[in-house]
């Protein structure tokens, strides 16, 4: 069996482009490669945008993962074994409303993620950016105290993706934008200022009793700078942007070719 280095206790990896394919598809290689560190006693944590119910709950159940996991942008910790939120950082309801509120009167293409559910205009469904098994309601019957994360799609149509990041930071100041995808399929994921992948693996770290430093962090998009920034060993995908290279202490290859598998075998001493 691999020896793996007993120095990180912990991997806390981006969910697409990181662990999964385009598709949402978990390869082989890569789920043998993550069995293998479990079997070595190593927490498997995944920290995604995505919300828990659909397809992250699917390779969860997949990998057979009892270890917490981080999504929605980092504004729940959720135990994959009994799908209980261990921690969460909600909106407050009144930034919700004024965020929403603009988002209507400026008549953008945006979603909202609160209790297991995805809230759209008319309930319409957005699952060809979701994916399956996601429930969609409308926003008429959205619980404002609850809302976990918004996302704002179409931004590439709306203007530059980073001038529009740092727009939306400053005139929300109690509220966090980042973006998250690539090509043309970039979005703004929107959270409350407390609710990031940053603070949530220091959450992370604190239920599971292990120093940040003892942890590996993987990720590949724009949206994983919070969670490698407090990991102490970090790793990026070949096709991440330059910024998220500038920080990485191992560049591997894209999901495409097992870039995770690398990753873990770069570790195996």
């Amino acid at each position: 069996m691999a020896n793996f280095d007993r120095r990180f206790k912990a991997w806390v990896v981006d969910f697409d482009g990181t662990l999964v394919d385009a598709n949402s598809n978990l390869s082989p290689k890569i789920k043998d490669s993550i069995n293998n560190l479990i079997k070595e006693g190593v927490i498997f944590s995944i920290a995604t945008g995505r919300p828990y119910q659909g397809v992250v709950k699917k390779i969860c159940e997949e990998l057979n993962l009892s270890s917490p996991q981080i999504v929605s942008g980092g504004a729940e910790i959720i135990d994959p074994k009994t799908d209980k939120i261990l921690w969460h950082e909600y909106f407050s309801a009144q930034s919700a409303k004024n965020l929403i509120n603009h988002f209507l009167k400026d008549r953008f293409d945006f979603t909202v993620e609160s209790e297991g559910k995805v809230y759209t205009i008319n309930g319409v469904d957005k699952s060809i950016g979701y994916g399956p098994n996601i429930s969609f309601k409308d926003l008429e019957g959205l619980n404002y105290e609850k809302i976990a994360k918004i996302v704002l799609f179409s931004i590439i149509s709306i203007g530059d993706p980073q001038t529009l990041e740092d727009k939306f930071n400053k005139i929300f100041p109690n509220l966090h934008f980042i973006r998250s995808g690539n090509g043309s399929g970039i979005v703004l994921d929107i959270t409350s200022e407390k609710a990031t992948k940053h603070l949530a693996v220091l959450e992370l770290s604190t239920i599971l009793n292990i120093d940040p430093d003892f942890m590996v962090g993987v990720g590949d998009g724009y949206n994983d700078a919070p969670l490698l920034s407090v990991c102490g060993y970090k790793i990026v995908m070949e096709n991440a942007p330059k910024e998220l290279k500038d920080i990485a202490d191992l560049i591997v290859p894209d999901v495409k070719n097992d870039g995770l598998v690398v990753a873990i075998n770069k570790l195996n001493l």
